[in-house]
């Protein structure tokens, strides 16, 4: 076998053959890499794809802006409350996985069920009987209402 392999390099044909590969594997490359030319395959990807990435960096940096803000909303005057801070980053990663999906949409019945996943992870923890009131439930689901309907227009505004 490795007397075939030898043989075959070896040969002035297959020099020239693998040379011609590695030639144009390089200039695909430098193309993709300078942003003429993208690559896009089913598991990998190449080339600059700058656009898509601002658009998921603005909306992930929106995201986590809205949701820390509602914990004065949550917490108010109590300045230890660790446990919603906890809280509301798990929600932040529940978001942060949405927009890495890159599947927000803002048909009713994609709200719904994100509403729905929302308020079964806040309520999967031991929280405060105040949380677990109808009013504080329309509340979440309004809030994850307008955090859809923004990551869709800041993909919209950028696209």
């Amino acid at each position: 076998m490795w007397e075939a392999i030898g043989s075959v390099l070896t040969n002035e044909n297959a020099i020239a053959v693998l040379a011609f590969i590695m030639a144009a594997v390089l200039v695909v490359a430098f193309f993709a890499k300078i942003g003429l030319i993208n690559v896009r395959t089913k598991s990998v990807r190449i080339g600059k794809d700058e656009k898509e990435r601002a658009i998921i960096r603005r909306q992930i940096e929106w995201a986590h802006v809205y949701i820390m803000s509602l914990e004065s909303k949550l917490i108010g005057n109590k300045k230890d409350d660790y446990f919603a801070k906890y809280i509301l980053e798990r929600v932040y990663d529940e978001v942060v996985k949405w927009v890495t999906f890159n599947h927000v949409a803002t048909t009713g019945m994609y709200v719904e069920i994100k509403q729905e996943e929302v308020c079964a992870l806040v309520y999967s923890f031991n929280i405060n009987d105040e949380y677990k009131t109808q009013e504080f439930k329309k509340r979440m689901c309004n809030w994850t209402r307008e955090v859809i309907e923004r990551l869709v227009q800041i993909r919209e505004l950028y696209q």
